[in-house]
């Protein structure tokens, strides 16, 4: 159901997609989604849940890593980069979300997001000026 509802929300946006399309496109019953969901918005959730969780526990593991502020600033973008890979569905509706038209999607705030991994980005650089990795007046913050 949650492949199904990605692929939908992500092609039709959240608004247009209805719970018959969700239930007809995995092959399960409105009873089926509503036990495991709630809801249309339940649904919603639980596919924005998974990749922020993930998400978050990268952004710890690289601020708590062993190694240089470099490689773990590098380490830090290729696992977000990967994260997005694995989770091109869910990044489609969030930038559909946040970029388009109101969709009446539930409220997410993804400027916590974002702020959340700017913090990492600026504690990683901050160490690489500190331990004299980074130098010049382009890393200043």
């Amino acid at each position: 159901m949650l492949n199904s509802a990605g692929c939908l929300f992500s092609t039709k946006g959240y608004a247009a997609t209805t719970v018959r399309e969700i239930v007809a496109s995995a092959g399960v019953s409105k009873p089926v989604l509503y036990y495991y969901f709630g809801s249309k918005k339940g649904i919603y959730f639980e596919l924005m849940r998974g990749p922020f969780e993930k998400f978050d526990l990268l952004l710890l593991d690289s601020l708590q890593a062993e190694g240089s502020a470099s490689k773990k600033l590098l380490d830090l973008c290729e696992s977000v980069y990967a994260l997005f890979c694995e989770n091109i569905e869910a990044v489609r509706i969030m930038y559909s979300i946040y970029y388009g038209p109101p969709q009446g999607a539930p409220f997410i705030d993804f400027d916590v997001v974002q702020a959340r991994f700017q913090d990492a980005l600026r504690v990683l650089v901050r160490e690489g000026l500190k331990n004299g990795e980074f130098r010049g007046s382009m890393w200043t913050m």
